[in-house]
């Protein structure tokens, strides 16, 4: 806590992401709060409303989230996506929806919204790259000290930002970063890769893979590029699939089936750490059920003990 209050008196910039636990949050408040006027920016993405009213981009707040008449804080206070889709999702939604009201604000405003949301999408993007540009943009734009260094010089523009689909297939080697259907992924597949590979595209089995778009994001996969080679070593197939949400049900129903509703893999192997539906907090036996006894599968959970004890009870 001590060395929390001393990084933040020594920042120019607080950035903070997914602050749901109350504990939690009362603490970065208190430690936050007394520096935020001094804070050259806050920059608070989906966490609990107390330290979401943190945010200041120039004259960009959410004093009013929370309240009523605040349309982020009635999306935040839905816990639960009517169409199935993931928060990270649902959050994209809201982010291409918002800069049709930036019309109605002062220039000055408008231009300080668009850089929250434009930051918003960088964090979502999650990629050092991503990042990168995010820092590029909030220093030029926002933080007084690079302002200074940087008067009368060019400005630096910012790459755009690069956001995966919520949801597709992944192969660390592939030529395009994702495919969003299983025909295209399987044509690359069976067709360029598999042949190099010395795989038999006819009597191999395939290995659904089930991870997380977290890691393919910020390019931490050694784990999954680990498993991925050692299966297809041993002439294994797989189809690896991701969801930016913790239900993976989609992912499966759509990628795991041919044109035919036929499934396509002979066994899943989940290296999310997570049941099929749900996190740690809560999770959604009975879908999870229903979708894998429609795959008629064999199934298997890698990583049990990321959110269970060692000890035996």
């Amino acid at each position: 806590m001590e060395q929390f209050k001393k990084d933040v008196a020594d920042a120019n910039v607080f950035i903070g992401s997914l602050i749901f636990v109350q504990e939690l949050a009362e603490k970065v408040v208190e430690v936050v709060q007394p520096e935020r006027d001094r804070l050259d920016a806050v920059l608070v993405f989906p966490s609990m409303p107390e330290v979401m009213r943190m945010n200041k981009v120039g004259s960009f707040t959410m004093k009013n989230l929370g309240q009523s008449k605040s349309v982020i804080g009635d999306f935040m206070k839905k816990k639960k996506q009517d169409d199935g889709s993931s928060f990270e999702e649902g959050m994209l939604k809201l982010l291409r929806t918002l800069p049709k009201v930036l019309k109605f604000l002062p220039s000055d405003k408008a231009a300080d919204a668009r850089t929250f949301m434009m930051s918003f999408q960088y964090w979502l993007g999650g990629s050092p790259e991503n990042l990168e540009s995010m820092l590029v943009m909030l220093g030029q734009d926002q933080v007084e000290v690079v302002k200074a260094q940087m008067e009368g010089k060019e400005r630096v523009e910012a790459e755009e930002p690069v956001l995966l689909p919520d949801k597709a297939i992944w192969h660390p080697v592939a030529p395009d970063i994702v495919f969003e259907n299983p025909q295209s992924y399987f044509s690359w597949y069976n067709n360029d890769f598999c042949p190099d590979a010395g795989i038999d595209t006819k009597t191999s089995p395939v290995v659904g893979v089930i991870l997380q778009k977290s890691h393919i994001n910020t390019k931490d996969d050694t784990h999954y590029v680990s498993l991925i080679s050692e299966l297809e070593s041993r002439g294994a197939r797989v189809v690896c699939i991701y969801s930016g949400g913790l239900d993976f049900s989609g992912p499966v129903q759509e990628f795991f089936y041919d044109e035919n509703g036929k499934p396509v893999v002979d066994s899943v192997i989940n290296l999310t750490g997570f049941a099929l539906v749900g996190g740690p907090a809560s999770q959604d036996h009975k879908k999870a059920v229903e979708v894998l006894t429609k795959l008629n599968r064999p199934y298997m959970c890698a990583v049990p003990l990321v959110f269970q004890s060692f000890e035996v009870r």
